[in-house]
């Protein structure tokens, strides 16, 4: 690991004109106006021997691809692996990263879900990453206020393996009387698969027999999203449903 030089060296601001300073164009001009680089240079505060924050920055998201979002996918061991970058540095931006998640959900949370839109606000924020396909249950109550989200099976790039019976037990154990389904497509695909229309088909009949509705099943796309329910292929599936 570098060590660390004289915080006027290693940080590399207190040369640079005011215009060309992280901090003084955020005061100036917002955080909106400052690029990725230079709000993680902010972050880490200081660089180390030999490299400054600014080009510490640079390293970091071209280790990452220049994706800030895959910088926010990474471990602390990933991020130690770069030349410089402590535990203590990894963790800063782990946790700011996770927090600015966080916000977004906080921000964007709907406690009552009526249509897929609020679905996709729910939860584009927690997808929008992810590199392997998520299956989530939405449970609801009876006025379709949000009792809990549960991550239901994680699988690979094109597919996840849903198992019927955890759906419901989580629906039984917390006296939800509705449920929606939500899964994500890495690919950016908004096409439902066959085994997409076939456990959706599945689940709606057997929460049926335990006089729970499945509303929806709501696929997530990157920004993008599509409904089941409101697709005329596959509206049909919810008929079964039980009000």
């Amino acid at each position: 690991m570098g060590q660390v030089t004289d915080r006027a060296d290693r940080n590399g601001f207190r040369n640079w004109q005011d215009e060309e300073k992280p901090r003084e164009r955020l005061l100036k001009y917002g955080p909106e106006s400052l690029t990725d680089v230079e709000l993680l240079a902010i972050l880490l505060g200081t660089g180390v021997q030999g490299v400054n924050v600014m080009e510490l920055s640079r390293i970091i998201l071209a280790r990452f691809g220049n994706s800030i979002g895959n910088v926010a996918r990474a471990t602390v061991e990933e991020l130690t692996k770069i030349k410089g970058l402590g535990p203590a540095k990894a963790i800063t931006i782990i946790t700011a990263l996770e927090l600015g998640v966080r916000r977004m959900q906080l921000q964007d949370t709907v406690l009552v879900v009526n249509d897929d839109t609020a679905v996709s606000k729910i939860m584009a924020p927690r997808m929008i990453d992810l590199t392997e396909e998520h299956f989530f249950a939405l449970y609801l109550d009876a006025g379709n206020h949000v009792l809990a989200i549960k991550n239901i099976a994680v699988g690979d790039f094109q597919s996840v393996l849903v198992d019927v019976k955890s759906v419901l037990r989580h629906a039984i154990q917390i006296s939800s009387h509705r449920i929606i389904l939500c899964h994500n497509h890495p690919s950016k695909s908004l096409a439902f698969s066959i085994e997409d229309l076939r456990i959706t088909k599945r689940l709606v009949e057997a929460a049926a027999t335990m006089d729970i509705k499945v509303l929806d099943h709501v696929i997530i796309a990157g920004k993008d999203f599509a409904s089941m329910a409101s697709h005329p292929d596959s509206a049909h599936l919810f008929s079964k449903s039980r009000t």
